[in-house]
């Protein structure tokens, strides 16, 4: 006779571990701590294995509830940070008539506009270029503050371009923005790159939208329209200064100086 109480379906303390997927994070975390995920039972929906029981079988110390997630630290990174996320939607009809209309010159205005409104705050920028397991990992931009956003654009394109051997991750502790160029074609994308940047900015593809011209006639025009993903450590960049970062990024793309 089952000991579950009527409705409950799964119960961690008397079912044994069932083939529930982990999540990326979990996966490359049992391979660093070499665990083997089907010995562990896991304290998630459904047996779903997490962090913390990662951490408690291989004898670390579990995260504390109500703590900064990044409770368990690689080499590089840290696992599990949280993450804030505001999508920008910019009409960057303008910018594409002035021949700035592609992926990699939208990148460098995106990246100038938000070293600009941080004054500081962020202390330099990086790119997203692919890594040796197919993900996605930062590469330090040289003197992005000191650059314009033609500069940067072209400073990108030199950087994604090299041999990955010739690249450099940035200096850890310093608060970096990373920007990545959606697929071809995507409007939208949110990638996972590591190690996080403080603030990462994934710049969509323009897209042709047919908006009416004005509330008093009944004219349309087709404008390009980008949307631009925003994601953020609340505990390293105060939600403050990234609302200067989104006002100054949207401006900039609709043409702004």
């Amino acid at each position: 006779m089952s000991r579950r109480p009527t409705g409950v379906q799964f119960r961690t303390d008397i079912d044994s571990p069932v083939s529930v997927p982990p999540t990326p994070v979990v996966r490359d975390r049992a391979e660093e701590l070499g665990v083997a995920l089907d010995t562990v039972r896991g304290s998630g929906v459904a047996g779903r294995v997490r962090l913390a029981d990662l951490a408690a079988a291989a004898g670390e110390p579990v995260p504390v509830s109500g703590q900064r997630r990044a409770g368990v630290r690689t080499d590089d990174r840290m696992v599990g940070d949280a993450r804030a996320v505001v999508i920008v939607e910019a009409d960057v009809t303008r910018r594409a008539g002035d021949g700035a209309g592609d992926g990699t010159e939208l990148c460098g205005h995106v990246v100038s506009a938000a070293l600009e409104a941080a004054a500081g705050g962020i202390a330099g920028a990086a790119v997203a270029v692919p890594d040796q397991h197919g993900g996605l990992r930062p590469v330090e931009v040289p003197n992005a503050t000191e650059l314009s956003a033609g500069g940067l654009a072209r400073a990108m394109a030199t950087v994604i371009d090299r041999e990955p051997s010739s690249t450099s991750q940035p200096a850890p502790g310093a608060p970096m923005l990373t920007v990545v160029e959606a697929m071809e074609g995507a409007s939208l994308d949110l990638p996972v790159v590591r190690p996080a940047s403080a603030v990462t900015a994934a710049v969509g593809a323009p897209e042709l939208r047919v908006v009416p011209t004005g509330p008093d006639d009944h004219g349309i025009a087709v404008r390009q329209v980008t949307r631009v993903a925003i994601t953020w450590d609340p505990v390293i960049l105060a939600r403050s200064l990234i609302a200067d970062v989104v006002a100054a990024i949207r401006s900039r793309l609709e043409g702004g100086a």
